[in-house]
């Protein structure tokens, strides 16, 4: 069984737990997940499964989307609802209106400091072991990529004042910073996400996503609701390789010749006649591809 499943993750499970209950309840030895989601995060979450676990790092390169909601005022340990608020402030009309202004100057190529709270490892130690231990070091910034960011409403409910944002992101970028990020861009200095949804990851999408119950209650069709290798990977152009000694020379790891014109170092989906995929090549020049991933 080889392929990805397109996972709704609920809040409250960490995104192993997601793996972990499919590894068990279908008994497959060989699962992954595609990008973590926050425990206290729902949405989109491929996980892959077999053979497709060889080509997970093409697609966590992907796109990602997200809606989340930025409550003004106040921050928390770990920048979202499930820490404990370390710093309130008042938020003004003259905050509210900065925001709205100005958001759109975290957009493009921007620098991040990842939260303490993160699985990032430092000296073999993950940062989050280290904040519950109170300690706090020094993390480098990351350069990041903020496609777009919109304003779809703000509102006060219970008290406090809200922004839901919608973002189109690249792959690391953390949207609780972005959150505490835009709370400092609006002058109040203090702020978490108190909601984060991802309706997107690469061709992932939350409207063809499945929840865990039903892919239980549908376990019999499990086949069926496995995507194939490839299509996730539609975003490289295809080649289709028709000579058998040059297939066996791609799927023995080695340069196959083709008569189709590339692009050098082009990434591309390698097909056999019968448009079976064997894997990835890259192109080393205009005949030659050499074996990046191939399914054995």
């Amino acid at each position: 069984m080889n392929g990805f499943l397109n996972i709704l993750k609920p809040p409250g499970m960490t995104s192993h737990d997601v793996v972990s209950h499919v590894r068990k309840s279908f008994k497959i030895k060989k699962v992954g997940h595609l990008g973590t989601l926050d425990p206290g995060a729902a949405g989109v979450l491929p996980i892959a499964i077999g053979r497709a676990t060889k080509f997970a790092e093409y697609i966590i390169n992907q796109e990602k989307k997200y809606r989340f909601e930025l409550i003004l005022g106040e921050t928390t340990d770990t920048l979202d609802a499930q820490g404990v608020v370390t710093n309130q402030s008042e938020v003004t009309q003259e905050h509210i209106n900065n925001l709205i202004e100005n958001f759109s100057e975290l957009t493009g190529e921007i620098s991040q400091v990842p939260p303490m709270y993160s699985a990032i490892k430092q000296k073999g130690k993950k940062l989050y072991e280290l904040a519950r231990e109170g300690q706090e070091v020094e993390r480098p910034a990351r350069q990041i990529k903020i496609y777009s960011l919109t304003l779809i409403d703000h509102y006060v409910f219970k008290g406090k004042t809200r922004f839901l944002f919608e973002v189109n992101c690249s792959k690391g970028t953390y949207i609780r910073t972005l959150g505490h990020d835009l709370a400092k861009l609006s002058g109040c200095g203090e702020g978490h996400v108190s909601f984060l949804l991802r309706s997107k990851s690469g061709d992932f999408d939350l409207n063809s996503s499945i929840s865990l119950e039903t892919l239980i209650k549908k376990s019999e069709e499990l086949q069926s609701l496995i995507q194939p290798i490839d299509i996730p990977l539609n975003d490289f152009p295809s080649l289709v390789i028709s000579d058998d000694k040059e297939i066996r020379k791609f799927r023995n790891g080695n340069v196959s010749f083709v008569s189709n014109h590339h692009t050098k170092n082009e990434t591309l989906r390698v097909y056999n006649s019968q448009n079976d995929f064997l894997g990835l090549g890259k192109v080393i020049s205009n005949n030659k591809v050499k074996p990046e991933k191939v399914i054995n």
